[in-house]
C-alpha cells in the first residue's frame, strides 16, 4: 500500500495547464516557474502532489518518499522515468530517472517511490 514521507517542494510553482487528473504524475518546467506534464525522455522536476488548475499553487515533490502513479509493471528498485502521459515506468535508454521504487506494482498503481532526480540520461 502506497504511503508518503516528509516531502521537500518547490516553491512558487503554478500550474502552466490543467493538471487536475494529473496529481502524482512526473512534471517538467513548461514557463517561468510554470509546470506541465512530463513525458518520455523529457527530464522531470518531481511529482504532482495535487491537483491544480491552470495557474494554480502547485506542490512539486523532489525529495522524500512520494506517492507516484505507474504506467507499467514495476518492481523494487527500478530506476523510474515518465511515460508519454507522465506516470512513472522503469527507466530505459535516453530516459532521466526521476526516483526509485520502493514497492513494486502494476500499470495504473500508486505506488510508494524515493525521488531522486538525475539530470544525466541513461545510456
Amino acid at each position: 500500500m502506497a504511503f508518503e514521507g516528509i516531502l521537500m517542494n518547490i516553491p512558487g510553482i503554478v500550474a502552466g495547464s490543467d493538471l487536475s487528473a494529473k496529481q502524482f504524475h512526473a512534471v517538467k518546467l513548461t514557463g517561468d516557474l510554470a509546470i506541465g506534464v512530463a513525458g518520455s525522455g523529457d527530464l522531470a522536476l518531481g511529482v504532482l502532489q495535487n491537483d491544480p488548475l491552470q495557474g494554480d499553487a502547485s506542490a512539486v515533490a523532489y525529495a522524500g518518499v512520494s506517492k507516484v502513479k505507474t504506467g507499467a509493471n514495476v518492481a523494487v528498485g527500478n530506476r523510474l522515468a515518465p511515460d508519454a502521459s507522465g506516470a512513472l515506468v522503469p527507466a530505459g535508454s535516453g530516459d532521466f530517472p526521476i526516483g526509485v521504487a520502493l514497492e513494486a506494482g502494476v500499470s495504473g498503481d500508486v505506488i510508494s517511490v524515493l525521488p531522486i532526480p538525475n539530470m544525466v540520461a541513461i545510456a
